[in-house]
């Protein structure tokens, strides 16, 4: 019986899977790392401590099974994180995570000079984190490094390098660059005029199944796999997040509660004019699939921040609901790339008084939550009632505190789904021999497991406050600068 292993490359940590050719689990462990961000907005990282961390995984991982009988490796990853390579290999200098805002003083100039190419008008709007936001950074802050730029990857791309020696990405990182040629699915020469790239600096795009090469005989050596074992291209995290949900098929549509809190869901075609980041996915590289996300910038993040930081105390949750009519948490800490693409974007309590518990506190940080991703979810104009479940995965599952509260918000059901719904588990399906046809693929379906349903008599207390959001919403914008 063969074996896979998929790989995804967190924020903050290396996740590790082991599948056979029936789809099971068989081994997993994690690699936990942390990115550096001694300057203000600044989040980057040497992505030599990524290939470290895999080699270190990989050993674990492995422990007790025969190597000789993995066939596949499938590489998954955040989506933006940019890593810039010269012609040895070697980075230019740390790379630049998704989460990074230190070009948000260059975006609106930058979209000044998209915007002056119609066809780039709303085409994945350029934001902060971006590879093209990035890669501009670069040229304009720091030319001494870009002169000795030779290819840029996107954050998983890294890993698919070292171990292979080939430079590629698959659709999804690609499209989602905004560097992409919505017309011919290719990287675009307009864009890479407007900033003053060269064509050299791009790597292959591959479907997400693709083979991009074999294993390094170095690095199969030192792990005791086999020589043959080959590596796909991979896709980004939200992507195979999808797979592993059976999002193209089934009529669910997916929220990913971790550092961000990203909503996924298919289409039959791309909207251009539509709020939210525009994806294509494609296995073999000649058929396509879209689909179109959307994130609240500060979910996990947010709990962390309050738990952690202010609390200064473990996570947790309450045990009960208490309603609390006046209080409001406005929770983009860290600014929003969906919703008004404004990285200024600061959050607050609103409605404090001396009555005001730590609990009222609490509860709030998760109402206020929950309130942004409803508001995402309106504004990108997806009409919850087309769809059966709203399926959640990530940390924030396992919080049946906040399922509720999320469930009654909505006014929809919430499934925590019992079956593997992850991205490493998605990437294993793509890698996979048995599971990596059109015909498998896109059959997976998540089993149900927890289900929450709304507390009618909530939703309309949570109806009427959702409003006062709004208005909060609208009052921070007037703040906290200037909407692009």
């Amino acid at each position: 019986m063969g074996l896979t292993i998929g790989m995804d490359l967190g924020s903050s940590s290396l996740k590790l899977m082991l599948i056979d050719d029936y789809g099971n689990i068989v081994s997993q462990c994690s690699k936990e790392y942390f990115a550096s961000s001694y300057k203000s907005g600044w989040s980057e990282i040497d992505p030599a401590i990524w290939y470290d961390k895999t080699i270190e995984g990989l050993k674990e991982l492995l422990d007790g099974f025969d190597g000789n009988k993995v066939t596949s490796i499938g590489i998954t990853g955040q989506m933006h994180t940019t890593v810039f390579l010269d012609e040895n290999g070697e980075s230019v200098r740390p790379a630049i995570m998704w989460n990074d805002t230190r070009t948000r003083d260059l975006v609106p100039e930058l979209k000044e000079l998209y915007l002056e190419r119609s066809e780039y008008l709303n085409a994945n709007i350029i934001s902060t984190g971006s590879p093209a936001a990035n890669l501009y950074w670069l040229k304009t802050s720091e030319p001494e490094n870009y002169s000795r730029l030779h290819k840029f990857l996107i954050g998983y791309g890294y890993l698919v390098y070292r171990f292979t020696g080939k430079f590629v990405t698959d659709y999804s990182g690609a499209s989602t660059s905004s560097l992409f040629d919505w017309e011919n699915y290719t990287w675009s020469k307009t864009v890479g005029d407007i900033l003053g790239l060269e064509d050299e600096i791009y790597p292959e795009i591959l479907g997400s199944a693709v083979e991009a090469g074999k294993i390094l005989p170095e690095i199969s050596k030192e792990i005791g796999l086999n020589k043959n074992v080959r590596v796909i291209a991979g896709a980004g995290d939200n992507p195979a997040s999808a797979i592993s949900a059976g999002c193209f098929t089934s009529n669910n549509l997916l929220l990913s509660l971790g550092t961000s809190g990203v909503v996924i869901f298919p289409k039959s075609n791309i909207n251009l004019d539509a709020k939210g980041k525009n994806i294509v996915f494609s296995e073999d590289g000649i058929n396509f699939q879209f689909l179109t996300q959307g994130a609240v910038q500060s979910c996990g993040s947010g709990i962390d921040w309050w738990f952690r930081d202010i609390l200064q105390t473990d996570y947790h949750y309450e045990s009960d609901y208490k309603m609390n009519d006046t209080l409001i948490f406005y929770p983009h800490l860290t600014g929003d790339k969906t919703i008004e693409n404004n990285p200024f974007l600061r959050g607050a309590f609103v409605g404090l008084g001396t009555d005001t518990t730590r609990k009222d506190m609490t509860q709030a940080v998760f109402e206020g939550i929950s309130f942004a991703i409803r508001h995402l979810i309106e504004e990108m104009n997806i009409n919850i009632s087309d769809f059966s479940n709203l399926l959640v995965t990530g940390g924030g599952a396992n919080n049946p505190f906040w399922m509720q509260i999320l469930a009654d918000i909505l006014d929809f059901n919430i499934v925590k789904p019992k079956k593997q719904i992850s991205a490493v588990y998605g990437v294993c399906l793509l890698a996979s021999d048995s599971y990596c046809s059109e015909s498998n693929l896109h059959n997976v379906n998540a089993a149900n497991d927890v289900m929450y349903m709304p507390n009618k008599s909530n939703t309309a207390i949570y109806n009427k406050k959702y409003e006062q959001y709004l208005l909060v919403h609208n009052l921070m914008n007037r703040i906290y600068g200037i909407k692009y």
